[in-house]
């Protein structure tokens, strides 16, 4: 793989990691196509487990928020818990 290409896939990461894995912007944001985007998801294992563990980050970081407005007594976020996470209990 050349290294212009593999500057571009970090470059990509990096602004998935910015725009909250909303691959439409990041991919704006540098003009590379979504069909690329996907032709390296598809191909690129690395470039694969990069963008998951990007996701799996997002996720932290949303359940994060999510405990903090439940520790603030936020019953919204009370019920989203329990309806989720809370639901096998009845």
């Amino acid at each position: 793989m050349n290294i212009k290409t593999e500057h571009n896939k970090n470059n990509l990461l990096a602004a998935l990691s910015k725009n909250m894995c909303c691959v439409a912007k990041a991919c704006n944001e540098l003009n590379i196509s979504r069909r690329i985007f996907y032709e390296w998801l598809n191909t690129d294992s690395e470039f694969k487990q990069a963008y998951e563990d990007t996701q799996d980050k997002l996720l932290d970081f949303a359940e994060s928020m999510l405990l903090k407005n439940i520790a603030k007594g936020d019953n919204q976020a009370i019920m989203f818990y329990l309806k989720s996470k809370g639901k096998k209990r009845g």
